[in-house]
């Protein structure tokens, strides 16, 4: 399972990659699935703090956006986050839910690959 602590969008990508057994994929597909995974993750963030997010809230992340055009959407919402109650707990939830999502039966995706592999 995912372990929260210390996150960061690649330790959340290196660990999905592993857990699915796509650590020898060629450097081109392997960076196609870190990228995707990225998004996904980035998506389901800004998903959660928007949800979760009130009037007051949105307008301290306008605010933040405004006075710092080069953060991205996730790095001005992570600003935002202290101010919203009980989003930390919320946030950790949907990210392991989200990791236990990425990696469900991937056993059996390894199983799969094991057989389309030509053997050597």
């Amino acid at each position: 399972m995912f372990d929260y602590i210390n996150f960061s969008f690649e330790k959340f990508v290196d660990h999905i990659i592993e857990t699915i057994k796509l650590v020898d994929l060629s450097d081109e597909m392997k960076l196609k699935f870190e990228l995707e995974i990225s998004k996904t993750l980035a998506d389901r963030i800004v998903t959660t703090m928007v949800n979760a997010m009130t009037e007051e809230n949105l307008q301290m992340y306008d605010r933040v956006r405004q006075e710092n055009p080069d953060f991205t959407t996730v790095e001005a919402i992570m600003i935002v986050i202290d101010e919203i109650p009980e989003l930390h707990d919320v946030f950790i939830k949907n990210v392991n839910d989200l990791a236990k999502e990425l990696t469900y039966n991937s056993e059996q995706v390894e199983e799969a690959l094991a057989k389309k592999l030509p053997k050597h």
